[in-house]
Formats: structure tokens, sequence, C-alpha cells
């Protein structure tokens, strides 16, 4: 599954376009399509292969990625804001415990301590 914010970027960045989106709409991520007409829609040309990517030719390319460059430079195309925590490891943020709760159970098998 492909996930993306912004169609013009995708388009520019790997020189594929979508042709036959079923909605009136600019081509958005599948969470903004939220009623079962427009997915059944989508389903139906994307199994059909009404809906599928092409490869933009060299020369499309170029002008595309012309055409996203002067927008972005004019600040018409939206810039991600960097995360607060960029470059910070996640990992070990779970609180630990080096407590031991005994269960006690009916299961002879599970005389097993388990660790927070």
């Amino acid at each position: 599954m492909m996930k993306y914010a912004d169609y013009d970027s995708l388009v520019s960045k790997w020189g594929v376009e979508l042709i036959g989106w079923t909605e009136s709409t600019r081509v958005c991520p599948i969470e903004h399509i939220n009623t079962a007409p427009q997915l059944w829609r989508l389903l139906t040309a994307l199994n059909t292969g009404a809906c599928h990517w092409e490869q933009l030719s060299p020369e499309e390319l170029v002008k595309c990625r012309g055409e996203y460059k002067a927008r972005s430079d004019a600040s018409m195309v939206r810039q991600c804001v960097p995360c607060n925590d960029k470059g910070i490891s996640r990992k070990g943020k779970q609180p630990t415990s080096s407590e031991i709760i005994e269960c006690e159970s009916d299961d002879a098998n599970m005389d097993v301590g388990i660790q927070v």
C-alpha cells in the first residue's frame, strides 16, 4: 500500500503518474476517501486496470520537476515541519521496573513470575 500526503511531490520524485483517478477531487490518500460508493468505484477501477500508475517520459518528467520546483520556490508547496524529537532514539522510553510479581494460578504449569 502506498501512503503519501502530496501527490505532486510523489510524481516529481518518482516520475510516475496515476491515470484514471475515479474522484472529481485531486488524487489523495485513501484515508481521505470516506464513503462506500467512492471506495467501491476506486476498487473497481483498480481491479479492471482503468486506474493505474504510468511512467512519465523523460520530457514529461523534466517538465513536471520544473513546475514542482517553481511552485516550491514560490512557497505554494506545503513543506513538512521536522519533529521536535528528530534524531533521538525512541528505544527504551517505556518505564522499566525490577519488581517481580508472583501470580497464583490454578494451572500447575503457570508458576512463572512475571517481570514488569
